[in-house]
């Protein structure tokens, strides 16, 4: 049985294959769901190589076609640019994900923003 998210289950194998196989495909016509999926199967090392790159890869990919799930998550996940950290969660903002909202409230309520960034 192979576990690809909190949702699906696949029973065989070569099933699993050919839904990523579909996957990569929709992936590379920027389809945000295929990119999410491919980002959070590369990230756990699901059914493909675990790869931190790749997964956020696919998940900028996604972000950049304005998805907020995506956003979110590139904001999570970036650690170098705390510009672009915050405008991810800008972007999440204005696309009204709900997770966005309690993050930043969670931000501003814990201190550890004192002031809303530029890129906000």
């Amino acid at each position: 049985m192979h576990l690809i998210s909190r949702n699906y289950i696949i029973k065989r194998k070569e099933a699993f294959l050919e839904l990523v196989e579909i996957l990569k495909e929709n992936a590379t016509n920027k389809n945000c769901i295929a990119l999410n999926t491919m980002g959070f199967l590369h990230y756990h090392g699901i059914g493909v190589k675990s790869s931190l790159g790749l997964a956020n890869r696919y998940f900028k990919i996604s972000a950049q076609q304005h998805d907020k799930i995506a956003n979110f998550v590139c904001f999570c996940l970036e650690e170098q640019d705390e510009q672009k950290k915050y405008r991810y969660l800008g972007h999440g903002l204005m696309n009204e994900y709900a997770k966005s909202f309690g993050t930043l409230g969670f931000l501003i309520d814990t201190e550890k923003i004192s002031e809303l960034p530029q890129a906000i």
